[in-house]
């Protein structure tokens, strides 16, 4: 594992360098970083390979949080998603807070996220961070919370499961001035009525 660390500019303006992530997320490599809500471990959505070390690392431990797939925009999201609802659209573009939505329907992505007995959800993120890593990358990232137990939420570095830690190829982001929320997203769903129904808030 190795640990990079990264310097924190005007958030408006990102300019992270990434190298080794992006060079670690090509080659099937798992990489813990800070996001707009906890600590994450993430890894290419599209790779199958990354995707399987992924829930390996988690299916021993029946897990209680989703698998967040982490887009930059919405024509990333529409990509992988083929039915956005409008309802949902609209709560992307103006929820204050960070949002995770359930979906029936995916495509573009391994039968390893397909036909998972995770949940699979996604969530357009906020900070600057992520965002640049997404959008070098060129592809989503899968991502679970940095947690084996669902209670000691990993607020900071040092709340991180060791275990989880050890699985890493990388830890990056560890200089990044920004406070986390350090808080769950909160995450919805439509119901067969198309009502909004709050899964986490």
């Amino acid at each position: 594992m190795m640990l990079m660390s990264t310097n924190s500019r005007n958030c408006m303006v990102p300019d992270y360098p990434l190298d080794e992530a992006l060079a670690t997320l090509r080659n099937s490599g798992l990489v813990l970083f800070p996001t707009d809500t906890l600590w994450s471990i993430g890894t290419d959505a599209t790779d199958p390979v990354s995707v399987l070390r992924l829930l390996r690392l988690y299916q021993s431990v029946h897990s209680p949080e989703p698998i967040e797939i982490l887009v930059d925009d919405l024509a990333m999201l529409k990509h992988y998603v083929p039915r956005l609802h409008p309802k949902l659209e609209t709560l992307l573009l103006y929820h204050a807070q960070p949002l995770t939505i359930q979906v029936e329907q995916t495509r573009h992505l391994p039968v390893q996220l397909t036909e998972t007995p995770f949940e699979v959800a996604f969530r357009l993120v906020r900070d600057a961070y992520t965002q640049q890593m997404i959008q070098e990358l060129g592809k989503p990232i899968a991502s679970m919370f940095a947690t084996f137990d669902g209670e000691r939420l990993p607020r900071h570095f040092g709340n991180i499961n060791s275990d989880v830690v050890s699985a890493a190829d990388l830890v990056t982001g560890l200089d990044i001035s920004s406070p986390l929320p350090a808080q769950p997203s909160v995450m919805i769903r439509l119901s067969e009525d198309d009502e909004l129904v709050f899964v986490r808030e």
